[in-house]
């Protein structure tokens, strides 16, 4: 299944809800700490300074709406929340 957001908005990979440290599994904190994420796909007729496979900087780590599709965790942000990119 191919997802492209629509206009004003990006579709970003968004971080797992749970890591692995050392063989132990760990549950990622509800309140996250980072603002890099890299990009899916940008909306549709959007002209960015950035495109599919850059890493982009959210002015806040709560910036958008989470969401999972077949268990992956994405994020859907408005690309004006997008404030720089690495």
């Amino acid at each position: 299944m191919e997802l492209r957001p629509i206009r004003r908005h990006v579709l970003l990979l968004d971080d797992p809800d749970e890591t692995i440290a050392n063989g132990v599994v760990v549950r990622t904190s509800m309140h996250r700490t980072n603002m890099d994420y890299m990009v899916l796909r940008v909306g549709a007729e959007e002209r960015c300074d950035f495109g599919q496979g850059d890493r982009v900087v959210l002015e806040s780590p709560d910036a958008g709406r989470r969401l999972k599709i077949d268990g992956v965790p994405m994020r859907l942000a408005r690309v004006n929340e997008v404030i720089g990119v690495m």
